[in-house]
């Protein structure tokens, strides 16, 4: 008993020492008729001039990498929409206050306007300029990947199995004698 105990142990320990803490950066991703990435800051702090309470949005400054070599190294200043003003984002380059992308649907942030919870997920959204342009928006942490577990965890997982193996095979059997009368 004392051997399997201290097996349990041994992994709760090895499992909380291996699980990741969450990520404050997302990366986002846009692909479709437009090409870009960018990071934000799920952490960021707000002004209040970056809140607009009754136009249903707020801005905030990311980096932004661009397929168009036009737009390549600039930074970026990204505006999220409420669903009730139409969803969606657009993002500005620091020198400008033309749109370099402008897209309408989802909302994709939780929360409210003043106190947005950033979440990693997919969105389909469309130009809000030509509702026929379509883009495929994606939020994620940066290093991290699908469903398929690292070596490491599958590692991990064969060790636990061996060991709760081992420890019941080390068990001693406990024989029971029946007599009838």
């Amino acid at each position: 008993m004392i051997r399997m105990n201290g097996a349990a142990a041994a992994l709760l320990a090895v499992a909380a020492v291996s699980t990741p803490a969450s990520a404050a950066i997302l990366q986002g991703t846009i692909s479709g008729d437009f090409e870009a990435s960018f990071l934000i800051d799920s952490d960021y702090v707000f002004s209040p001039e970056q809140i607009d309470e009754a136009g249903g949005f707020f801005w905030m400054n990311a980096s932004a990498v661009y397929a168009d070599p036009t737009w390549r190294n600039h930074g970026a200043v990204i505006q999220f929409y409420r669903a009730d003003a139409g969803g969606g984002f657009g993002i500005t380059n620091e020198t400008s206050t033309a749109f370099v992308f402008n897209a309408i649907g989802d909302q994709i942030f939780g929360g409210t306007v003043s106190t947005p919870l950033f979440r990693p997920g997919t969105w389909q959204l469309a130009g809000y300029d030509d509702p026929a342009q379509r883009y495929t928006v994606t939020l994620r942490i940066p290093g991290q990947t699908g469903g398929v577990p690292e070596p490491a965890t599958w590692g991990l997982m064969i060790l636990g199995f061996g060991a709760v193996g081992g420890a019941m095979r080390r068990r001693q059997s406990v024989s029971t004698k029946v007599r009838f009368a």
